[in-house]
């Protein structure tokens, strides 16, 4: 295969359409940096793979800025023999990429062309499940990027670098049968796990059951019997003591302990209710008797007589002493009158004493001085009159009505007292009829016949409760004799579930066997797959490493380490690939050159094993991609490599860029045609404009002299 053209629109430093000719032996591409070189890399491996690594998963930094349509295009075409051509056309929307392959004429589009294109550019590596897995064998073996230069030394694990040496080799689907075998051997081995641990659970319950048989008793035939009689005995003579409600059962089934239960639980309340029916009893004849002996006294004990004439006297008393406050009344009204006109009597005795003279002051006649002044002094010194003696009348008529009135509230007193007890007599009968019609005594009226109704109920009762309790005890023992016998009745169906439980188990450790061995056989056949690719791949890096050895001698970037070589291990099932430099005079040698190289001498192994593999492992596509070595070499290790190009361009299509015209002279020089049939073409990328770069292509003359001797 070779590559003839590549179309780029709107991709990358290309925002119009521009159309390289790349159908020569050799392409030399120089221009200065930011001027498309990498740009043109990066279509060829977009349209190849779908993916750009260094730009990220996200394909929106490929349109160009500058772009007049919003998306990114590129057209790739490459001739397959001689009579085939091959259109890869990719292009990005800004949301979605479309990809269309054309074969001699037939058109694929999206999935179906994804195929295709895996199919004729990598027929070993078709089990990709996209183009896109294809760039890590792509970037390492036939496009060295400049940034990336050393990746598959110093950031690839030797999985990674084991994995894409496998893809390289041809053994993909080897690798790939490998990987859905151990998946398929996962899965297995999960199931597996799945129904031992299922077995186990089996297991355990089977030792359970082996447990619970030998905790149980065994019965004989004539203890069942036995033990079957009392159960219905028990029954029968509960149905005696009231309980009714529930019948006798059948004693050999699982649920007889349940229902003894449930009957025992019935029989104790039962038991409480006549218990608190006897306390009841109890309770009533204490009541009575102590009524009894208290009898109340009743209003017809007292005279209505007595009561008739403690009023009369009450009536009269009240009477003669109101009469007698009037009278008093008036006498003191009496009284008090003369009282007053001897006080003033009084004063105006004292008066005229003042003006006593010998001639009255008023009349002025002549008096009897001295027997005036004697009657006016006793007026003066008078006392005023005592109280009258009906006063002490009065205070006899009260105290006489205050001691009748006494009278008759004793009287009265004992009445309300007779009426309370005849009250509270007849509340105490209706409250003791009501408490014997509880007890079903009714239309009893002599308190001794109501008593010993009382002693004989209570008497019953007591004999009720007191069965009842011996045949609860009676149910509980029986309870433990159901139990136990239920256990040896449950011993056949333990059995028969032991019996079960142990066959699954024998069929499932039989099937776990037969897993197991499946399992195992899985195993080795995985362990040779891996072995056979590791033997595969170790089989072509020993092919490969001579080559190399010859592409790192002419680059030479060490002067000690001078000796390279590919080492192959497997570890854990797993290939791995270390690049191993050894001084071999010093006889020093080691797995990780980037610890012993400088940057340059990394860069130039790093070299050396992509054309090695690129060289040393035959594909379709006989393309080897160089972006600007010189950025990643000396001067020395870049003459050496330069030499190398031009004995690679007779098997491979080199496409090689730089950003020195000095170094893309010497390329033009190196590289040019010297027999007729070949061709090496030299594009150079002048001034950026937003149209993208100013592009100039040409062929480079054949030499006329393809061979010239040195004196």
């Amino acid at each position: 295969m070779r590559i003839t053209q590549l179309e780029l629109k709107g991709f990358r430093g290309f925002s119009r359409t521009q159309v390289f000719d790349l159908d020569a032996d050799a392409v030399v591409i120089v221009g200065e940096n930011g001027r498309g070189k990498t740009s043109i890399f990066d279509g060829i491996l977009w349209a190849l793979t779908g993916k750009v690594p260094r730009l990220g998963d996200d394909p929106a930094p490929l349109v160009s800025m500058y772009s007049d349509s919003g998306e990114a295009r590129v057209s790739l075409s490459i001739r397959i023999d001689d009579d085939k051509l091959l259109k890869v056309v990719r292009r990005f929307d800004s949301q979605r990429q479309y990809l269309q392959v054309e074969v001699d004429g037939e058109i694929f589009r999206a999935g179906a062309a994804s195929t295709r294109l895996l199919q004729l550019l990598w027929p070993s590596g078709s089990t990709f499940e996209s183009e896109g897995e294809l760039v890590d064998v792509v970037t390492r073996s036939t496009y060295l990027q400049q940034d990336l230069v050393r990746d598959f030394i110093d950031k690839d694990s030797d999985q990674d670098r084991f994995r894409t040496v496998s893809e390289l080799v041809g053994t993909g689907r080897l690798t790939e049968l490998t990987t859905q075998l151990d998946r398929a051997r996962t899965a297995w081995n999960t199931v597996t796990n799945g129904r031992r641990e299922e077995s186990r659970v089996i297991e355990e319950r089977a030792n359970n059951l082996r447990g619970r048989l030998d905790q149980l008793s065994d019965v004989t035939a004539d203890e069942l019997a036995a033990e079957e009689q009392r159960w219905v005995n028990w029954w029968g003579q509960a149905q005696v003591l009231g309980l009714v409600e529930r019948g006798v059962g059948d004693y050999r089934s699982a649920e007889a302990a349940a229902n003894l239960d449930s009957g025992v639980r019935e029989l104790v309340a039962y038991r409480r209710q006549t218990e608190r029916r006897r306390d009841f009893v109890a309770s009533l004849l204490h009541d009575i008797r102590e009524h009894a002996s208290k009898q109340p006294g009743h209003p017809e004990d007292i005279p209505a007589e007595d009561l008739d004439e403690a009023r009369r006297l009450v009536d009269g008393a009240s009477s003669a002493l109101t009469e007698a406050k009037e009278r008093a009344a008036s006498e003191r009204e009496a009284l008090t009158k003369e009282n007053e006109e001897r006080e003033e009597l009084r004063a105006l005795a004292r008066l005229a004493l003042r003006h006593l003279v010998d001639v009255c002051p008023v009349c002025a006649q002549k008096y009897d001085a001295p027997s005036t002044r004697l009657r006016l002094e006793s007026l003066v010194t008078a006392e005023q009159g005592d109280e009258p003696p009906l006063a002490d009348e009065v205070n006899l008529r009260a105290a006489s009505l205050e001691e009748s009135e006494r009278a008759l509230a004793a009287i009265e007193e004992q009445q309300r007292t007779a009426e309370q007890l005849e009250r509270a007599s007849s509340a105490w009968i209706g409250e003791r009829d009501r408490r014997l019609a509880e007890v079903s005594i009714e239309n009893v009226l002599e308190p001794e016949k109501i008593e010993q109704e009382l002693e004989n109920a209570g008497a019953a009762l007591a004999k009720i409760a007191e069965d009842l309790a011996t045949h609860e005890k009676a149910g509980e023992e029986l309870a433990l004799r159901v139990a136990r016998s239920s256990e040896s009745a449950r011993r056949s169906e333990l059995e028969e579930e032991l019996e079960a439980a142990q066959k699954e188990h024998a069929e499932l450790e039989a099937a776990l066997r037969s897993r197991n061995e499946t399992g195992d056989l899985a195993t080795r056949i995985l362990e040779a797959l891996r072995e056979s690719g590791s033997d595969a791949v170790t089989s072509r890096v020993v092919k490969i490493v001579p080559l190399l050895q010859r592409i790192y001698t002419r680059i030479d970037p060490h002067p000690a380490f001078r000796a390279v070589r590919f080492l192959t291990r497997i570890s854990r099932g797993r290939g791995r690939l270390l690049a191993e430099v050894e001084d071999e005079l010093g006889e020093v040698s080691t797995e990780a050159p980037e610890q012993v190289f400088s940057s340059s001498q990394v860069n130039a192994l790093a070299v050396a094993i992509f054309l090695a593999l690129n060289l040393g492992v035959p594909t379709p596509l006989q393309l080897a991609m160089l972006d600007d070595p010189l950025q990643s070499l000396d001067d020395v290790n870049l003459l050496g490599l330069v030499d190398l190009l031009r004995r690679t361009k007779d098997r491979r299509q080199l496409i090689v860029s730089t950003h020195d015209p000095r170094f893309g002279t010497l390329l033009e020089q190196k590289l040019r045609p010297i027999m007729d049939g070949q061709r090496t073409r030299l594009i150079k990328l002048g001034d950026w404009t937003r149209d993208g770069p100013l592009v100039t292509e040409r062929d480079v003359p054949q030499d006329p002299e393809p061979l010239r001797i040195a004196v």
